[in-house]
């Protein structure tokens, strides 16, 4: 993990921004930088379904689902 400056840090914040560092000032540990995780790719959960072989419906909706659910 760097350790920086705070002026290094605002100065340089695009060339820093994607490293995990420590921000201090006057020697004193200000803050830490940790960048935000890549984001995920979204599932095509329809052609998943394709692939494995799922091609009939189920013969009851999520909405029936929850209902009963609801009940017991």
């Amino acid at each position: 993990m760097k350790t920086l400056t705070t002026f290094d840090f605002v100065r340089d914040f695009p060339r820093h921004s994607k490293n995990r560092c420590v921000v201090k000032k006057r020697g004193k540990i200000v803050g830490t930088w940790t960048p935000a995780p890549q984001a995920i790719e979204p599932v095509d959960i329809l052609k998943r379904q394709a692939d494995i072989g799922f091609t009939k419906p189920l013969p009851f909706t999520g909405a029936e689902l929850l209902k009963a659910g609801k009940k017991r």
